[in-house]
């Protein structure tokens, strides 16, 4: 049977976005394999942790990293700017995460990045190939049987966000997705 990975979106269970507190909650959600976090980067440079904007007290990614350090958790990099990307790759790299993290957030003309795998935000499988993604990365709503199946023949992951009801949740499980980014990670899991 085909595995779906479990993404835990930014402020899953209830919790703040996008703070400590917030990501320790998802680690240790029985049947989460990822972690989401928006990323965005203070005036210096420093990748923080935010959706639409960062500021000094904003939790910086490095602390992130830490967390992860002893836990088996992948982590989504959903990025929400793009000016320092290889500010990020180095804190992966320092943090020994290059095998467990990757972005999203990355549009066509974001392109090209290096670094990392990513997955293009777009449903044109065509393009995520010649651009070098790993997959796509749509919202569940796109998602559809001819659209898997073309992603399958070009060798391209299927990632959907942001599934919060049980009934889509069961739907795109049975369609074989490859990740589902949910609010409700702990309902997810109890999903076959």
């Amino acid at each position: 049977m085909h595995k779906t990975f479990i993404t835990a979106h930014a402020g899953a269970l209830g919790t703040l976005s996008n703070t400590l507190h917030s990501v320790e909650t998802a680690l240790a959600c029985p049947g989460v394999d990822c972690i989401e976090v928006d990323v965005r980067f203070l005036p210096c440079g420093t990748p923080a942790l935010g959706h639409d904007r960062v500021n000094e007290s904003s939790v910086k990614l490095s602390e992130v990293f830490a967390l992860l350090q002893g836990n088996a958790c992948n982590i989504n990099l959903d990025m929400k700017a793009f000016s320092h990307l290889p500010e990020v790759v180095k804190l992966v790299d320092m943090h020994g995460l290059s095998q467990r993290a990757f972005f999203t957030g990355l549009r066509e003309n974001d392109l090209p990045i290096s670094g990392l795998p990513y997955y293009l935000n777009s449903k044109d499988c065509d393009a995520a190939v010649k651009l070098g993604a790993i997959g796509i990365n749509i919202h569940h709503s796109k998602c559809s049987k001819r659209l898997l199946r073309r992603a399958r023949e070009l060798g391209l992951l299927v990632s959907v966000w942001t599934v919060d009801n049980p009934r889509h949740m069961r739907k795109l499980r049975r369609l074989g997705v490859d990740n589902i980014t949910t609010r409700h990670p702990d309902v997810c899991a109890g999903i076959e």
